[in-house]
């Protein structure tokens, strides 16, 4: 991961908590900051907690790429399709501008970087 957006989010994290120093998954809940609606890993901040890990949500994710034993670019882009309408569908109070775009592409490659080559967007299942 490049040391720039990982500089980024922990900039914008540090404004959801007193604490100079340190953050936790608490204080980043703040929704609309980092936390966003159609996380691949959480719930919508509307629907419910969207602080702990969420295994149904991420079925979408660990299930993407039928057939393949690697998730790339193009499973990634699907996840963030469903997970989006899903959240659109479940969710009347959706958060869905360029900034939740960007955050969910980010995560995507965040994922496949640091599970794969960041080189080539391929991270492999297992």
């Amino acid at each position: 991961m490049s040391p720039d957006i990982l500089a980024t989010a922990v900039k914008v994290a540090s404004l959801t908590t007193d604490d100079p120093f340190s953050f936790t998954l608490d204080d980043i809940k703040l929704h609309s900051n980092i936390e966003h609606d159609a996380s691949l890993s959480r719930e919508d901040f509307a629907l419910g907690d969207n602080v702990r890990f969420n295994e149904t949500i991420f079925t979408t994710l660990a299930n993407s790429n039928p057939g393949f034993d690697f998730y790339n670019t193009t499973s990634a882009g699907e996840v963030q399709r469903l997970r989006l309408a899903d959240s659109e569908a479940r969710n009347p109070t959706i958060n869905n501008t360029q900034k939740e775009f960007t955050i969910r592409s980010a995560e995507s490659g965040f994922y496949l970087s640091v599970m794969g080559d960041p080189l080539v967007g391929v991270a492999p299942k297992e």
